[in-house]
């Protein structure tokens, strides 16, 4: 996140989040055993196995007391034990929320903010899911038709696109894949739901991103290999957990739109995220909300946003809307970034931005001009 670079002259501290790392983790195991391969392509919140979980956690923990509420007191309860007179805040995705009502509640004892990819305070995840991955590939495709070797490679992307998810919307596929950790090959089911999540979840980094038409193309002449394998990888390394239920059905899921699901159901996403995670959170304990939580956060603090132009979860407008009432704040917009950078040429340039952030604490005079040489370093137009 930050140029090590900073520890010549600075501590860096990193937290265990109360149910995370050391903290009494709210692991979940939403998918499995390993010897059943299609025990991975359940939904992406399977009932019985969320009952299952909150049950297994409950024995030893208050599902209820794991909220941005919460962890804002530990992180303060951390710098008084630290006897830090104030932070240098950097938060990324979900984080930027945390350090933002730790401003709002301790802003005394920070002196700069570096946000990356961040949330607003009346984001209510997973609502507009759909529609920010929708936005996201279509500037994806466009991208590759304006790059000569991923247009040569794939000339007909935006209809190929187009076409496996209408395909998917009136039947599932099928696909080899072979289990990390058992190897033996077995034949999956896969729905319009799983490859929808896997081109999200790709699109996550720069780099991942660079890898959607040559999957995209595949999956169109009826492969669709790639994109089960990528599904069980990930799957299989828990990349779910309680941490987020107990904070998305506690802030989140109970204030999203009524019509959410309505609204994304035309995108390639659809609404299977509103649908499941509602059902989901009917199932787990719901904490406490801070009451001011979903206002905006006023403060002269300095603030440094980093946001990615093709970021399928938080889009850059994010960024724009804290602006408005940070007025001691800056934007750069990461061309060709995701919900991470990762795997673009050039990131040096926001190492060094972050540093000297840091190192004057203000935005005023800051030179951002290198974000422009930042470039993807080219899509894959084969395996």
């Amino acid at each position: 996140m930050v140029s090590p670079d900073i520890l010549r002259d600075r501590d860096m501290v990193f937290a265990d989040q109360r149910g995370t790392g050391g903290s009494n983790t709210l692991d979940c195991r939403f998918y499995g055993p390993p010897d059943a391969a299609q025990s991975y392509f359940d939904k992406f919140l399977p009932l019985d196995k969320v009952r299952e979980c909150r049950q297994a956690l409950s024995s030893s923990a208050d599902l209820a007391q794991y909220t941005t509420d919460a962890s804002v007191e530990d992180l303060e309860a951390i710098r008084v034990a630290l006897g830090r007179p104030r932070l240098n805040l950097i938060g990324g995705s979900y984080g930027t929320r945390l350090a933002m009502e730790y401003v709002r509640r301790y802003g005394t004892h920070v002196r700069t903010v570096t946000l990356e990819s961040p949330v607003t305070p009346s984001t209510h995840a997973p609502e507009g899911f759909g529609r920010f991955a929708d936005s996201a590939l279509a500037r994806l495709v466009d991208e590759c038709a304006r790059t000569p070797s991923c247009q040569q490679a794939f000339p007909k992307l935006a209809d190929e696109v187009a076409l496996v998810f209408e395909r998917l919307r009136h039947a599932p596929v099928t696909a080899m894949v072979a289990h990390p950790a058992r190897k033996a090959p077995a034949r999956v089911t896969l729905t319009r739901d799983h490859v929808a999540e896997v081109v999200r979840y790709m699109m996550y980094s720069a780099q991942g991103a660079s890898y959607v038409p040559l999957y995209l193309h595949h999956a169109f002449n009826g492969n669709f290999e790639p994109i089960a394998t990528f599904l069980i990888r990930w799957r299989a390394d828990g990349t779910f957990d309680g941490l987020y239920l107990s904070i998305t059905c506690a802030e989140d899921v109970p204030f999203i739109a009524k019509d959410a699901a309505e609204r994304d159901d035309p995108t390639y996403l659809g609404s299977y995220r509103v649908r499941q995670q509602r059902e989901a959170c009917g199932e787990w304990p719901r904490g406490s909300v801070f009451p001011k939580q979903f206002e905006p956060v006023r403060s002269e603090l300095p603030v440094l946003m980093t946001s990615g132009d093709l970021d399928p979860v938080t889009p850059a407008a994010n960024a724009d809307e804290l602006a408005k009432t940070l007025p001691n704040s800056t934007h750069v917009r990461i061309p060709f970034g995701g919900h991470s950078p990762s795997g673009l040429a050039g990131l040096e340039c926001l190492d060094d931005i972050k540093r000297t952030f840091i190192e004057r604490g203000r935005v005023e005079g800051l030179d951002t001009s290198c974000v422009s040489k930042i470039v993807r370093r080219g899509f894959a137009t084969s395996w």
